[in-house]
């Protein structure tokens, strides 16, 4: 039985380090810590459980800092929606760990606008650099010529008997080419309209999908618009697709079944 908790706590340390959300990897921390508790109450006391339960706090410190980080990136947007620095570098760890976890989602799709700002700064200040270093060259160039002596030729009066031949032209019929210029018709690629449509009224979940908790609800014929994840499969093997949809009074983002789309 003892042997039986540590695996099971062993499992959910795998699981927790390889989840996509925080939700997620928090739930299967507490779980571990639970089967390692019931394995030390039943005396098991040997150097695995030790190792396994220095794994499982350091896995809670890392959820911790991690929503602690989620949670302060997020009031900070709220705060400073015109330039949210803060946010951006508060959430960066959490964003890189956690790309797929709805809260995440969300918080990196109000910063698109943002680092599409800086983006622009960074290459015009790259620009920048680039001009004063072509310039320092041109610089640097014209004071080296500048230094460097020129020598002067002293004239020197020489008698040269030169013959001039006499030379009589020959006309010549050349032909000249003729260019004709053809036109070429490039296709024009048709960007595909990232939107969808559910054909009934689903739940917006964290995960897929049934077992997981539903964030809200999505009415029949509602426009979706498809999120980047991970492909995920349900127990039965339906496939599912993290959306946003934006309703009337809320904007929800989760988890819904792919055969739950309108064709």
């Amino acid at each position: 039985v003892v042997e039986s908790l540590s695996q099971q706590a062993r499992t959910l340390i795998t699981q927790a380090e390889r989840s996509q959300t925080l939700e997620t990897a928090q739930s299967a921390v507490s779980e571990a810590k639970k089967y390692l508790e019931q394995a030390r109450q039943l005396g098991m006391q040997d150097e695995q459980p030790n190792r396994l339960q220095g794994e499982v706090d350091r896995l809670s410190g890392e959820m911790q800092r991690f929503d602690d980080d989620l949670h302060g990136a997020i009031d900070s947007y709220e705060k400073n929606k015109s330039w949210p620095v803060k946010a951006a570098r508060m959430s960066m760890d959490v964003r890189k760990r956690f790309p797929s976890d709805p809260r995440v989602v969300q918080l990196s799709g109000n910063l698109n606008s943002y680092q599409m700002s800086m983006n622009w700064i960074r290459a015009g200040a790259i620009f920048i650099i680039l001009i004063l270093l072509g310039l320092g060259v041109v610089w640097a160039g014209g004071r080296v010529k500048a230094m460097i002596p020129t020598a002067t030729p002293t004239p020197t009066s020489t008698a040269t008997i030169t013959p001039t031949p006499t030379v009589t032209p020959t006309p010549t019929n050349t032909a000249t080419p003729t260019s004709t210029a053809t036109a070429t018709l490039t296709p024009s690629l048709t960007p595909t309209p990232l939107i969808a449509q559910v054909s009934r009224a689903v739940w917006a979940r964290n995960g897929c999908y049934e077992t997981y908790r539903a964030i809200g609800k999505i009415p029949e014929a509602a426009s979706v618009r498809p999120m980047p994840a991970d492909r995920r499969f349900d127990g039965l093997g339906r496939e599912c697709l993290l959306v946003e949809y934006q309703g009337t009074d809320q904007s929800v983002i989760g988890w819904i079944l792919v055969s739950d789309l309108a064709p």
